[in-house]
């Protein structure tokens, strides 16, 4: 296809509106009015963050009242982690076709009026259900409100700002032009539903089996049945995408072309895995076995809190001074550092010695990975495929909980059934082993095949000009059909 066909002559105009105009009236609200919108959307990420760490501490007390074993327990996060992951893809293509006002508005009303319901309910089955519906709004929350957010920051520095303080409590959404009336009859075919009902049904299927394994024991059929059908399912995703047009395909085929996507999906998987597993087998530890109360638990749990703000404050910082990619890479090192402390942390008078800076180191590591691939996925992405790659960036950070901590679960339950029982730091010592190999693993994943292309995000203008026309030129690209190799 040559550059001059009507095809390509349609994205150029489409880019020329987006670089002289903002994406939308959005960008042209007033500086007061952006930052009320900003902190809702921010508030509404809080309550989906807040929704899951706040049960940590309360699910032993839970489990107890309704009869729940420890290893059924992981349903309790588990279930608005499976629907979450499952319903982003769906959710981020929605934001892509239709106005992302209103799929913000229908996430938040179906996450606070469950929510509410859930308070009352005292039936663990009711009670899971409510949960696994709240995680179908929540997925309807992350990618609409990101894509508000960056609708109204254009500009890289602001919009870099802008995303790191949304990231303080979820990441990633995407940006998009409105659409006209005369693209209405493609919008259905846009959503890809075929696509996006396979892939959704298979990492339900996925997500159910790994989560069994632990309660019920890997060899049984209810965690086989659903697994093979769930890795068909997956695979028979990825044909149908690369049969069907590109426009109309949920994850086109040439996403995965663009300079490290399948590291920054990589990065995703470990900062929700990495807090909710310390969060899950220290709240267990603490009040079943030590018999701490709720309150006397969320006290320990506070130096990952404090540490989260500053680190968020540090992070910046090394944001603006350093390669993007080396902030990462010191993150991820930070955090296997802090993970190594916890399999010592075997009796209430090693939590100073272990515990509490095994929780500032992880929670400072895991927070400058965070937070600077958020900014870094925008960087080697255009925006018109940012609704996707926001979806996916979530979808992975909500698998990394859902499978790791069933992972987690599973290890610790077999090694309590041969060595020290329940009661004993034997299972949780293996568990967080494991979270230290996870880590270990994708550290040296990212040292070694993320490419050095995102710069400090406090640039010159030259170079922030010579940055947008490097995209430019691969948006061209994609246009015109001359994909990277």
């Amino acid at each position: 296809m040559s550059a001059s066909t009507p095809e390509l002559k349609s994205v150029q105009d489409e880019k020329l509106f987006h670089d002289q105009d903002g994406l939308s009236p959005l960008a042209s609200l007033s500086l007061g009015r952006k930052r009320l919108l900003l902190s809702i959307f921010c508030f509404a990420q809080f309550l989906d963050t807040f929704n899951n760490s706040a049960l940590f501490s309360a699910i032993p007390r839970i489990a107890a009242a309704l009869n729940i074993t420890n290893a059924n327990s992981v349903w309790l996060l588990s279930a608005y982690q499976l629907t979450f992951a499952a319903f982003l893809l769906s959710s981020g293509r929605l934001s892509d076709v239709y106005n992302a006002k209103y799929v913000f508005i229908l996430g938040a009303a179906i996450m606070g009026f469950l929510a509410l319901g859930a308070g009352f309910v005292r039936d663990q089955i009711v009670l899971i259900v409510l949960r696994a519906i709240m995680g179908i709004g929540a997925a309807l929350t992350v990618p609409s409100a990101l894509q508000l957010i960056i609708t109204m920051h254009p500009e890289p520095v602001e919009q870099a700002a802008a995303v790191l303080t949304f990231v303080g409590t979820t990441a990633l959404g995407n940006s998009n032009k409105a659409s006209g009336a005369s693209e209405l009859p493609n919008k259905f075919r846009r959503l890809d539903p075929v696509g996006v009902l396979i892939l959704s049904v298979g990492l339900l299927l996925l997500i159910f089996a790994v989560i069994s394994g632990s309660a019920t024991g890997w060899g049984s059929a209810r965690v086989i049945g659903p697994l093979v059908i769930s890795i068909f399912m997956i695979a028979m995703f990825f044909v149908w995408e690369a049969r069907i047009p590109e426009e109309f395909a949920a994850v086109p085929p040439s996403m995965w072309r663009y300079k490290n996507f399948g590291v920054h999906l990589s990065i995703a998987l470990m900062p929700f895995l990495w807090w909710g597993a310390v969060m899950l087998v220290y709240s267990w530890l603490w009040q079943v076995v030590y018999g701490y109360s709720a309150i006397k638990t969320a006290v320990r749990f506070l130096p990952i809190n404090i540490m989260g703000v500053f680190a968020l404050v540090v992070g910046d910082f090394a944001q603006k001074t350093f390669r993007l990619k080396w902030v990462i890479c010191t993150g991820m090192v930070i955090t296997m550092a802090g993970t190594a402390l916890l399999p010592f942390g075997n009796s209430p008078d090693k939590y100073w010695r272990f515990i509490f800076p095994g929780f500032l180191l992880g929670t400072t590591g895991v927070t400058f990975a965070f937070t600077t691939a958020n900014i870094t996925i925008f960087k080697v992405t255009p925006p018109r495929v940012a609704g996707t790659v926001g979806a996916l960036f979530n979808c992975f950070l909500n698998l990394g909980i859902a499978v790791g901590a069933a992972i987690i679960t599973s290890i610790q339950t077999s090694v309590e059934q041969h060595r020290g029982g329940p009661t004993s730091y034997d299972g949780r010592a293996a568990g967080f082993w494991f979270l230290f190999a996870v880590v270990t693993a994708l550290t040296i994943g990212v040292f070694v095949f993320m490419e050095d292309v995102v710069p400090p995000v406090k640039k010159d203008v030259a170079e922030e000009l010579a940055t947008r026309a490097q995209l430019s030129d691969s948006e061209m690209d994609f246009a015109a059909g001359n994909l990277p190799t």
